[in-house]
């Protein structure tokens, strides 16, 4: 009796008639028992209910969906940007290295280089004052008088040249061509010129006479000194070339 469903009221016995309610069933309107209508509001509205929290359930989770696509698609820029700012400062870390290397290779060169520079002018210098030297020697070993011999020094001290490198003297004549002479054979040259003939004496001694260790004047006591400075030279060794040119 109590699932039966009664389409009027007149169809349920009189003694039952209390216990039913009007309802509704598949579209049609008409009685059933209290506890049956009451168990189908309640199923009814469970359904509703669970039909919500579903809903719920299923915005929450779509919203968490898309709260981590959002958070993924932070996290993920966030790294591009480090990656990019590590790759940044590796890239300015390579070029500080690359250029702070050519500074150091620059300033090694500039210091060789000023080296070289340094140890070749003096070089030169050397050799002008051994060569400058030379023709006073000449002027005062040939010379008439003092002042004679001052004199023809003048006049041959563009004369006199002294290699750098081999601290070799080379004589050259009266128009500036280098002679194959030592010191004696320019003597003989001198000698033979006109226009020195009055300032040099009759009688010159030769064979190393007035030269330094008789070796024939080439080059005296000047070997020692360039010896000196090429070994200090080839060690790298600015005041031991300066040394030996500066020492006697």
């Amino acid at each position: 009796m109590y699932d039966v469903f009664y389409k009027s009221i007149d169809e349920i016995p009189e003694q039952h008639r209390e216990n039913f309610v009007e309802s509704e069933f598949e579209g049609q309107k008409g009685y059933q028992h209290k506890k049956v209508v009451a168990l189908a509001q309640a199923y009814r509205k469970e359904h509703e209910r669970r039909s919500g929290l579903e809903g719920v359930l299923a915005e929450k989770d779509s919203a968490a969906k898309a709260l981590l696509a959002e958070k993924e698609a932070q996290f993920r820029a966030e790294l591009e940007t480090k990656l990019q700012e590590a790759e940044s400062k590796a890239d300015v870390k390579k070029a500080r290295e690359i250029f702070e290397q050519q500074m150091a290779d620059a300033v090694k060169r500039a210091k060789e280089e000023a080296r070289e520079e340094v140890t070749k002018e003096l070089t030169s210098k050397q050799a002008e004052q051994q060569a400058s030297a030379q023709a006073d020697k000449l002027g005062a070993m040939l010379g008439v008088d003092k002042e004679s011999g001052e004199a023809l020094a003048d006049l041959i001290r563009h004369r006199v040249k002294v290699d750098p490198e081999t601290g070799k003297r080379i004589y050259h004549d009266a128009k500036g061509s280098a002679l194959s002479v030592d010191d004696n054979g320019f003597i003989e040259e001198l000698k033979k010129e006109a226009r020195l003939k009055r300032l040099i004496k009759a009688e010159v001694p030769t064979n190393g006479g007035g030269f330094a260790n008789g070796n024939g004047g080439n080059g005296g006591n000047a070997p020692d000194a360039n010896s000196r400075a090429d070994a200090a030279k080839k060690k790298g060794d600015l005041n031991g070339f300066l040394k030996a040119h500066l020492t006697p």
